[in-house]
């Protein structure tokens, strides 16, 4: 704190000016230091200079005279208080300058509280700038919170809004009608009558209220968390409502999407339970219709009439079974991407692949677009990716039949954000998602579709392939106007390197029979993989892993092993475990066979193991290749 009150005197009489000094020196309260000056233009220039605690002007000066000199001073020292004299029995002018910004006024000849009358403009001043500072900082925490804050004097009907509540409904202070009904008519016409409902069960009850509403920001509807909190009078009597308004439109976005990362979470796990127990039927009867078939064209020759009958039938069957075996792998796609190669690749090429697949179904419902601008590269597998701009293109041709729309278009949009993010927007100018579907929209199996045209897993597997890949995919929708889905993708971390090792299945020609042991709790994959294998080697079985530890330590050994990784008493995992512990030269010659590894340990252990693997249902003539590779 200052050891002295710099004053400031201009006051042109010489005498007043060393009475002035003499009672400030005698004073009881506080230590003062006068500088004094006779004139306005020379009190602008020390002003310039500094170090000015509080000012002393006489109104009456050889350059300036009256309240004039106040404002003239006023503008030379906004920040500094500013005490005017007056002339005995003036007070009319003292007043005059309260009114004009002044902090206090002294009479001339009365001088017991001169120096009171300066230390508490001195004061009122450093309370002020304390006041100044917290509302700065107050605005300032509004706007970073998006909270603003309101009253509304019940009996003047008289509403008061902060400035950041002004921003939050995008309101010109010059156009708000202050009042209640003023506040109502800024709420979203749908909104108004429950707020008004909340507003006044407040009001009878004497409770506090929160709730959310909705307004209209330039033409953006924006979610808002309202409180308030009733002041009533000493008779109970509602006299005011305080309250606050907070801008949560960002955060209930946010909820949204952990909402529907949860959803999609829960689904995965869904998915590769049902994807595992699907398909371990599945490779039993694939690989049964492809041996009947087999064993039925060796012996067509000289065969009944019926039997190009029987033929076809199996192809059908055939053909059923391998669309199952589609569906569930793209189920499977919820819980992790299935064995993948992911390389930098371009996206422009894979778009222009997506577009030659759909083409024809485009082509005869709308114009196709292509905005090309630079993407960085991707770390993708390319054929996922053409899969998720596959399904958007789709969706957006059915959405523009949907409007028949005079000038059908579909704009393809590529871009890079500012994170350096490859952006591929997929536009239509169709009906738009009905609001009643918007949260549901990658929600797997549902569909606004007629039954048959789809099965309701397009965008959800969208979803589940981008994120995935480390990257987001969004939508807007206007009704009537059209809708645009937003895909982005990091860009590719240039190591060279794939991030999941590619699996190439070699076929070899030739080679001798071995012995194969399969490992597997299903009878029917047992008997369906002797029947694939049984004919060039010799094929032992296991129902779970301590059978086949049996055997390891009983010293059989055998040059593959096929092994499940899911199965009751000790599964794959367990198995390998104690093979590598216990008969190590054997470790090596395992193939895990695999339905969907849906459990955590079960994934991590697949991705850091280099054994070659293969997935139900099986190709048998793959299964065939790598077994005869595998045996040398």
């Amino acid at each position: 704190m200052k050891e002295f009150i710099h004053v400031l005197l201009v006051e042109d009489d010489a005498m007043w000016v060393t009475l002035f000094r003499r009672t400030l020196a005698k004073a009881s309260v506080g230590r003062f230091e006068v500088d004094a000056v006779d004139r306005m233009s020379t009190a602008v220039q020390r002003i310039e200079g500094g170090d000015i605690d509080v000012i002393v002007l006489d109104l009456a000066l050889p350059d300036s005279f009256g309240v004039g000199t106040l404002k003239t001073m006023r503008q030379a020292a906004p920040t500094i208080p500013i005490v005017v004299l007056t002339g005995q029995d003036d007070d009319r002018v003292g007043l005059q300058a309260l009114n004009e910004g002044a902090h206090d006024y002294l009479v001339k000849g009365e001088d017991r509280a001169m120096a009171r009358s300066l230390l508490f403009a001195v004061e009122r001043r450093r309370l002020q700038e304390a006041l100044r500072r917290r509302d700065a900082l107050l605005a300032e925490a509004e706007q970073i919170a998006q909270l603003g804050s309101y009253e509304w004097d019940i009996a003047a009907d008289q509403v008061t809004w902060s400035d950041e509540l002004f921003r939050i409904f995008g309101v010109d202070k010059s156009g708000f009608k202050p009042t209640y009904q003023g506040f109502l008519d800024a709420i979203h016409p749908d909104d108004r009558e429950r707020v008004d409902q909340n507003v006044q069960a407040s009001l009878r009850s004497r409770q506090p209220s929160e709730f959310e509403h909705r307004i209209v920001r330039g033409g953006e509807v924006r979610t808002l968390h309202a409180r308030g909190r009733v002041v009533v009078d000493d008779a109970g009597r509602p006299t005011r409502l305080t309250g606050t308004g907070q801008d949560v439109t960002e955060r209930k976005k946010l909820e949204e999407k952990l909402l529907l990362a949860g959803r999609m979470s829960s689904v995965g796990t869904l998915a590769a339970g049902v994807a595992h127990e699907i398909n371990n039927p599945l490779a039993y009867v694939v690989a049964n219709l492809e041996f009947v078939g087999r064993e039925l064209r060796a012996g067509a020759a000289g065969s009944p009439p019926g039997l190009s009958d029987v033929l076809e039938a199996l192809d059908e069957a055939q053909h059923g079974a391998d669309r199952i075996r589609r569906i569930v792998s793209g189920v499977k796609t919820f819980s992790r991407a299935d064995e993948e190669r992911r390389v930098p690749v371009e996206v422009k090429p894979v778009i222009e692949l997506s577009i030659q697949l759909v083409e024809s179904q485009i082509r005869h419902r709308a114009s196709l677009v292509r905005e090309y601008g630079p993407t960085p590269l991707v770390d993708a597998d390319e054929s996922r990716l053409s899969q998720v701009f596959v399904n958007l293109l789709i969706n957006a041709a059915q959405a523009i039949t949907d409007r028949k729309s005079d000038d059908p278009e579909i704009r393809i949009v590529t871009s890079t954000d500012d994170h350096g993010c490859a952006i591929i927007e997929v536009r239509d100018n169709g009906p738009g998602i009905a609001e009643a579907n918007r949260s549901r929209i990658f929600d797997p199996f549902f569909t606004t579709k007629a039954v048959g045209v789809g099965t309701g897993l397009g965008l959800s597997i969208c979803h589940g392939i981008v994120t995935t890949h480390g990257g987001e995919i969004t939508f807007e929708t206007v009704s009537g106007l059209g809708t645009s889905f937003r895909v982005m993708l990091p860009p590719a971390r240039l190591d060279g390197a794939p991030r999941v090792a590619e699996r190439a299945i070699v076929r070899v020609p030739g080679g001798r029979r071995g012995r194969v042991l399969v490992v597997d709790d299903e009878p029917m994959v047992v008997s369906a993989i002797r029947r694939i294998l049984g004919g060039d080697h010799e094929i032992t079985a296991a129902s779970n892993g301590v059978e086949a530890m049996e055997r390891f330590l009983a010293g059989e050994r055998f040059d593959v092993v096929l092994c499940d990784v899911m199965m009751p008493v000790m599964d794959g995992i367990q198995l390998y475990d104690k093979i590598a512990q216990f008969a190590p030269d054997q470790a090596d010659k395992i193939v895990f066979i695999t339905g969907g590894a849906y459990t955590p340990p079960a994934r991590a252990f697949l991705d850091r193991m280099p054994h070659p693997r293969t997935e139900k249902p099986f190709n048998a003539a793959n299964l065939r290749g790598l077994v005869r590779r595998l045996v040398r």
